[in-house]
């Protein structure tokens, strides 16, 4: 999906091929902000996979310009490493973050209530390597050849984006805070909808053969 399919739609939705009432510019800075929304939402519509370099201790912070852990699968050149609830944890082993550092990781453990931060069991001994998937911010878009980083299953909901950032900001009719509303809800719609699909028919929710109905609260992304 390239910017200039975004722009081509927009335009043909405000009737203004030429840009004359809503400038390119201005649109190429909302499809920025239409990636950012999408990814508020959905942290997985960009994901970035590598090694995690981990500092001394149980406490570890992403990298920079990530927004949230997605996944950490194994120590790069050795085992696996499993996802374990901290509280658990704290349970189970209540001195566990004083235990001895290590080079060979077993669990990593994460908060959504602290997501560019995450734990690690043993308490990581300096130099030690993870892989992990996080979520992460995307170049910032500047010409209409330049391609978004996230998939093109998102094109409406990034458009009716647009499309509601031009009427909230164009003020001249008395109609377009309406109209501009009718656009965000129309972007919320169809990103619910996202995710409730996703959820619905996630592997990891649902056995085959399973009811397909399951409920979002059951686990989102």
């Amino acid at each position: 999906m390239l910017v200039s399919d975004v722009l081509t739609r927009t335009t043909e939705a405000l009737n203004d091929p030429t840009y004359e009432r809503w400038t390119q510019a201005s649109q190429i800075r909302y499809v920025n902000e239409a990636v950012l929304a999408v990814l508020a939402i959905r942290p997985d519509a960009y994901p970035v996979s590598g090694n995690l370099t981990l500092v001394a201790g149980s406490s570890q912070t992403l990298p920079p310009g990530a927004l949230r852990l997605l996944d950490i699968s194994h120590n790069v050149g050795g085992n696996i490493v499993t996802y374990l609830d901290r509280e658990v944890m704290d349970r189970l082993m209540p001195s566990w973050r004083s235990a001895t550092e290590s080079l060979r990781i077993k669990h990593w453990m994460y908060e959504n209530k602290v997501p560019k931060k995450f734990d690690v069991y043993p308490p990581a001994k300096l130099g030690a390597v993870l892989y992990g998937t996080w979520s992460a911010v995307p170049t910032a878009l500047t010409a209409l050849g330049d391609t978004l980083a996230i998939d093109d299953i998102y094109m409406t909901p990034v458009v009716e984006f647009v499309l509601y950032k031009c009427y909230l900001i164009d003020t001249e009719f008395s109609l377009q805070p309406n109209i501009a509303g009718t656009h965000m809800n129309m972007f919320s719609m169809l990103m619910g909808q996202k995710t409730s699909k996703d959820v619905a028919y996630s592997p990891d929710l649902n056995q085959k053969g399973g009811n397909p109905n399951i409920s979002i609260a059951a686990g989102a992304v």
